[in-house]
């Protein structure tokens, strides 16, 4: 009885909030003119470049005692990891017009590339850059934005799993292979490693199985509590099967295996003689971390160094070489998609 109440109330609440919403929603587009927006729209493309031009001066003179003078083999691996920034950008599209196509037929590839580029410019300055699912939500036109951002956010959980699971394989050699230098890391007892790499694992096991089978816990839940949020995100995965997860999953794996590329070929430039598999243990270690990591993107460079450079440092690695192709990274896989998203700022609606 307390339950049916609790959930009652629940229910009330949310159909209020919806409503709330909805009028304020058209309450601003009658009180506020269209220039607001529009002005709005130009604050966003300012402090997105602002914010790239800053860290860029902010971190030049790192980066100019690094790289100078660039030579043959250092252009090299800059220009490759460069270049791996278009089928980073272009996977990252990819699943998301996969997806999205569902609620949106007429989407179109390059369409999705926009989108992502555009939230790419909102993100950049947002707690977890959670501005870019904005971005590309209100990018798209009227009518499905709500189930398109539950398929999104699903896109999301996707990739940060395998981000998890490559951390716990990394791991997991590192404790077996590599204990004195783990152990500069992570000063825990022994057993309370194992004790957390066992929940890590038996976390990710289980969110896998909801995200690939959503239908079975969604109707379990909406069977017991009747809430009409649950129904509705029921109806959103009524389109998606778990083959189309799975499709997700490996593409999200694909963009996973670019981004460790790229990082790798990074190292070399700022004095990393290492072996490659050193190289890619302590990257997925790297990204494991900053993965479970709350930050502001404004901070988050910072957040990326430290981390890279206490990985790394515990294994003989200069903090220029930690330091430097971090930076980078981000400029290439963050900074740079921000600014060329600027353009399409004028697009979201």
């Amino acid at each position: 009885m307390h339950l049916k109440a609790f959930s009652g109330k629940i229910q009330f609440s949310l159909n209020v909030l919806f409503q709330e919403t909805s009028f304020l929603h058209l309450m601003a587009k009658k009180i506020i003119p269209d220039w607001v927006f529009s002005s709005l729209k130009v604050l966003i493309s300012v402090i997105a470049l602002g914010y790239v031009i800053w860290k860029i001066r902010e971190e030049g003179s790192m980066l100019s005692e690094s790289l100078f003078p660039v030579t043959f083999e250092k252009g090299g691996y800059l220009l490759l990891s460069l270049l791996m920034v278009i089928p980073n950008q272009g996977i990252e599209a990819l699943k998301w017009v996969y997806m999205i196509r569902k609620y949106y037929p007429e989407m179109t590839f390059k369409k999705a590339v926009e989108g992502i580029l555009a939230g790419n410019a909102v993100g950049i300055f947002t707690p977890n850059r959670i501005g870019e699912y904005a971005g590309r939500m209100y990018y798209l036109p009227k009518g499905k934005r709500t189930e398109a951002l539950t398929i999104t956010l699903t896109d999301r959980i996707c990739q940060m799993l395998i981000t998890l699971w490559m951390g716990v394989i990394a791991a997991g050699y590192m404790i077996l292979y590599t204990e004195k230098e783990w152990n500069r890391i992570f000063t825990l007892n022994k057993n309370l490693q194992y004790s957390g790499i066992i929940l890590l694992i038996a976390g990710c096991l289980i969110v896998n199985f909801i995200v690939i089978y959503p239908h079975r816990l969604l109707h379990f839940l909406d069977n017991r509590f009747q809430f009409r949020w649950i129904s509705s995100i029921k109806e959103t995965f009524s389109v998606v099967s778990p083959r189309d997860m799975w499709v997700v999953f490996g593409l999200s794996a694909l963009r996973y295996l670019i981004f460790t590329v790229q990082y790798f070929l990074l190292l070399p430039v700022f004095g990393y003689t290492g072996s490659f598999l050193l190289a890619v243990v302590l990257i997925w270690i790297i990204f494991l971390i900053k993965s479970v990591i709350p930050s502001i993107s404004l901070a988050e460079l910072g957040i990326r160094e430290s981390v890279a450079i206490a990985v790394m440092s515990a294994f003989g690695i200069a903090a220029i070489t930690a330091a430097g192709s971090t930076f980078l990274l981000y400029i290439f896989n963050i900074a740079i998609p921000a600014v060329a998203g600027i353009r399409y700022i004028h697009k979201i609606k």
